[in-house]
């Protein structure tokens, strides 16, 4: 049993000195989630800014209006650009939705569960290495092993998906 762990660890090592463009190319492929999300994030706090932005704009009708006065229909162009921020959020949660979905499903391709464990953890739910290493309760510099190990693997699966795709 020792030698057929050492082995398979072997193997993906000897696979890895090889495949570094692989891996690079797995590993943007399992990021879009998180940039899809981030960029979710950003227009949801842009909302929140003209949201605050609203609020805080108040007419003193005891104030006299003189000539260098703000634009009268700020409001009006706040609330426009908030309808419009609120239509771009609904779309980007959307396409965010969707290519967690796909990465999920790629994920779940792999055989090995401490492959998926690993990487639905790091790339879907975007955890920190530590969170990670303590969740599973490996040591740092295995979970690295492992985390190459998974991407060669994920590699191999977008290539032959790219490679049946155009098949079709």
């Amino acid at each position: 049993m020792e030698s057929m762990k050492r082995t398979n660890r072997e193997s993906c090592s000897l696979s890895l000195a090889y495949s570094r463009g692989a891996q690079m190319e797995a590993k943007e492929y399992l990021l879009q989630y998180r940039k899809a999300k981030f960029e979710a994030e950003c227009l949801d706090h842009q909302l929140e800014e003209i949201n605050d932005l609203i609020g805080n704009v108040t007419v003193d009708p005891t104030v006299e209006h003189v000539q260098t006065s703000p634009d009268p229909d700020q409001i009006g162009k706040l609330v426009a650009k908030k309808t419009d921020l609120q239509a771009e959020l609904i779309e980007a949660k959307a396409e965010a939705l969707m290519i967690m979905q796909q990465v999920m499903s790629t994920i779940n391709k792999l055989n090995n569960t401490d492959y998926k464990r690993l990487l639905q953890a790091r790339y879907i739910e975007c955890r920190s290495w530590k969170r990670i290493t303590d969740s599973m309760h490996y040591d740092r510099r295995y979970m690295f092993k492992l985390h190459k190990c998974a991407l060669l693997e994920i590699g191999e699966i977008i290539n032959k998906t790219s490679k049946d795709t155009i098949d079709l």
